[in-house]
């Protein structure tokens, strides 16, 4: 009896948090009739483009061959983050989930997400730049569309010096490594082992060239 009512609360929730979005979905179906049937397959074929490139490059930030894992996980975590309200975190959540019981190491995953995540920021702060030429053409263009245009360019070439500052050294990752280890083994003193892998000294290249660190009792070793 008491599985059934919480299933049923669940549900409950769940409609509660869907009934806007299909709402606003049901409401803007009459408008496909008014789209060109040729601009229509134009745009399904670059969603699809767009997916078939979103879930390639997750396979490559995996390292894996699998397609049916990455693309499952890749359409579940898009659908919770479109439809629960601040659904990004859960979204990224349940892929990151999904992905742990296909077998992944969650460490690869966790790693694979974040890079994907700032690949995608990275992408989304450049689009000022593709636009560029035609505003120096002359092209007018909002004074609030210029601002943000300027801001995303400076945003970009802020995460492209972090990201070659990154890719040629491993101790901005290691500080913030160590400050983690140090929080968590200062959160958790009473209650479990401390942690001991981010050792000033310890592995200083280890996260280099792809190679990881051998994992035993719960501790990590060089």
């Amino acid at each position: 009896m008491i599985i059934r009512a919480v299933a049923l609360a669940v549900a409950g929730l769940a409609i509660y948090l869907l009934l806007p979005s299909l709402t606003r979905v049901l409401a803007s179906w009459p408008r496909l009739l008014t789209l060109d049937r040729v601009w229509l397959a134009v745009a399904l074929a670059a969603e699809v483009a767009s997916f078939t490139c979103t879930f390639a490059l997750q396979r490559l930030a995996l390292q894996t061959r699998q397609w049916f894992s990455v693309v499952t996980a890749g359409l579940a975590g898009n659908s919770v983050s479109g439809i629960l309200p601040g659904g990004a975190a859960a979204g990224a959540g349940l892929q990151f989930e999904m992905l742990s019981h296909a077998g992944f190491d969650t460490d690869a995953a966790a790693g694979a997400l974040t890079a994907f995540s700032l690949l995608e920021v990275g992408a989304l702060l450049a689009m000022p730049v593709v636009v560029l030429p035609a505003v120096l053409a002359g092209m007018a263009v909002s004074p609030g569309l210029a601002h943000t245009a300027l801001l995303g360019l400076g945003m970009f070439c802020l995460l492209a010096i972090v990201g070659a500052v990154l890719l040629n050294t491993d101790r901005p990752l290691a500080a913030i490594g160590r400050a983690a280890q140090a929080l968590r083994n200062r959160v958790t003193r009473a209650r479990r082992p401390p942690l001991t892998a981010w050792t000033p000294g310890c592995c200083p290249n280890a996260t280099r060239s792809g190679r990881s660190w051998a994992t035993t009792g719960g501790r990590r070793s060089c």
